[in-house]
């Protein structure tokens, strides 16, 4: 019976984690959806030909791809924290794929944006300019793909059951003989 009442308990803990914004320094990591996002701060002033098409600061080579903005209407929505992404906390004029809305369909040529001036406060295709207009107030929006890692409780979980079932295994062969 006790036995049985640990497993539940450990079961119990390790479903029980909640999902996070965990901050990176120079990016976020949504640990629910297992997605990157790189702080804008990291492609303010830069056009957008600059950060996707010519690939300048080498993100795009390094695997990370433009937000869905979708994704980032989510973030806002559910979790203030995403507001993290904007480091100084002012008005940002934010380029994604702008999948919510019918995608880039101006390229190469224009480019739409949404803003993102304060918590839940996400305006999508607010305006448009150029692709290869800069600006200290623009920033185009990368996420990648990011392995989570399983939670400790779930290895803890994981050892006992198979310490459990060891034991069991162990006490019968010490019967049979």
């Amino acid at each position: 019976m006790l036995k049985k009442a640990l497993a539940f308990t450990c079961l119990t803990l390790s479903i029980g984690a909640n999902a996070a914004l965990i901050d990176n320094i120079t990016y976020v990591t949504d640990d629910e959806a297992g997605i990157d996002y790189l702080k804008l701060s990291n492609t303010v002033g830069y056009s957008w030909n600059d950060v996707v098409v010519n690939d300048y600061l080498g993100y795009i080579n390094d695997g990370w791809e433009v937000t869905s903005q979708s994704g980032l209407m989510t973030l806002d929505d559910v979790n203030n924290q995403a507001y993290d992404l904007i480091n100084d906390y002012r008005v940002i004029y934010v380029m994604t794929d702008g999948d919510a809305v019918g995608g880039q369909y101006d390229l190469p040529v224009f480019v739409y944006f949404d803003t993102w001036y304060g918590y839940n406060s996400y305006i999508t295709y607010y305006g448009v300019f150029t692709a290869d207009e800069r600006s200290s107030d623009h920033a185009v929006s990368l996420q990648r793909i990011t392995v989570v890692p399983t939670p400790a409780a779930a290895w803890l979980f994981m050892s006992g059951i198979v310490g459990l079932a060891g034991g069991k295994r162990l006490s019968r062969s010490k019967r049979s003989i």
